[in-house]
């Protein structure tokens, strides 16, 4: 074995110091949500950190990160969420349906990915209408019986494409008793 000679007593670190840990975490995370064709829509998303620096919250569609520069449809609120000026979905062309994931970095501590959240788009199809007819009964008695019975029509118009197609009528009925033996 040859010699090394003495122990060295000098010692070289390099990179950065060691940060502190900061907590971070989602305050509100994206939910499924069923949108409607040509309406506005919002997926939420928020985080929150100790840290210095406010988080950088970008969102991935079915696993690949949206480029919203130019996009004149679709932007990042200052809180985070994505919102639509108006929902795109036809037949052939479905840009917006998909699943979506908030994720939030701050520089220098790391990323954080919220759940995945499905937006699924309906087209413009019923259109709920006043009911056309109704009828509320209701009786009491001095023995503390009391009962209601309320019922009403609603009409659904279709459209699809801006086009009638159907009319669905459907009759709502409720009905409850309450009866108190008083003696």
């Amino acid at each position: 074995m040859s010699p090394r000679g003495p122990p060295s007593s000098h010692c070289t670190a390099t990179g950065s110091a060691a940060q502190p840990f900061s907590p971070f975490w989602f305050t509100v995370e994206p939910q499924d949500m069923l949108a409607i064709r040509g309406n506005m829509a919002v997926l939420n998303c928020s985080a929150h950190s100790d840290a210095a620096t406010p988080a950088r919250i970008e969102w991935k569609k079915d696993g690949t990160f949206l480029s919203l520069v130019s996009d004149e449809r679709r932007q990042i609120l200052p809180d985070g969420a994505l919102f639509f000026t108006h929902v795109i979905h036809s037949k052939h062309n479905k840009p917006d349906e998909g699943t979506y994931q908030c994720v939030a970095t701050i520089d220098n501590l790391g990323s954080i990915s919220s759940r995945t959240a499905r937006l699924s788009v309906a087209g413009k199809g019923c259109w709920i209408y006043q009911p056309s007819y109704l009828n509320m009964m209701y009786s009491l008695t001095a023995m503390g019986e009391y009962s209601c019975n309320c019922s009403c029509n609603l009409n659904f118009n279709c459209f699809d494409n801006s086009k009638f197609t159907h009319q669905i009528m459907r009759r709502v009925e409720i009905n409850f008793a309450k009866v108190e033996n008083t003696l």
